[in-house]
């Protein structure tokens, strides 16, 4: 399950507080290992990752580095996929670090392709069809290395 926490228009101590709320509960409900938390908010991310250091989490806004991201902790990138084609090489640096890579929103058949192909772990798209397509035919040509995993939606 994915838990986005949006940042708060009313302080940014809010959002932390939320963020803490939130974490601990998934925490005390013993679910952290099926929910990641993401957000554009980055302290809304650190303060998860003070309370609750075993949760995943994920940054959507797109303008930090993979090597920053892995120094603050956060577990992923969740970017939109345009970000990933301006900065290509974020995806071999996240991959070198060991961080998940996710990308949003992609609904066109030869950007799809291109996110399997570099091998992302997440993909959110409106089309799940067309993207089950791609990802057939991409298990068959890559000899089966990539996983159907239920978070593709």
């Amino acid at each position: 399950m994915v838990l986005e926490i949006k940042p708060s228009e009313v302080s940014k101590e809010r959002g932390r507080k939320i963020a803490r709320q939130a974490g601990l509960l998934v925490q005390n409900l013993g679910l952290n290992a099926i929910v990641d938390f993401i957000s554009f908010d980055i302290d809304i991310l650190k303060e998860l990752i003070t309370t609750c250091p075993d949760i995943s989490t994920q940054y959507l806004n797109g303008d930090l580095s993979p090597t920053e991201l892995k120094k603050l902790g956060v577990d992923g990138l969740d970017y939109h996929f345009k970000v990933f084609y301006k900065h290509p090489e974020w995806i071999t640096e996240a991959k070198a670090l060991g961080l998940i890579l996710n990308v949003w929103t992609v609904n066109d058949a030869d950007d799809m392709a291109f996110f399997l192909e570099k091998e992302f772990d997440l993909i959110t798209t409106n089309e799940p069809e067309l993207l089950y397509q791609k990802l057939r035919k991409s298990e068959a040509n890559h000899q089966g290395h990539l996983v159907w995993r239920d978070e593709v939606s």
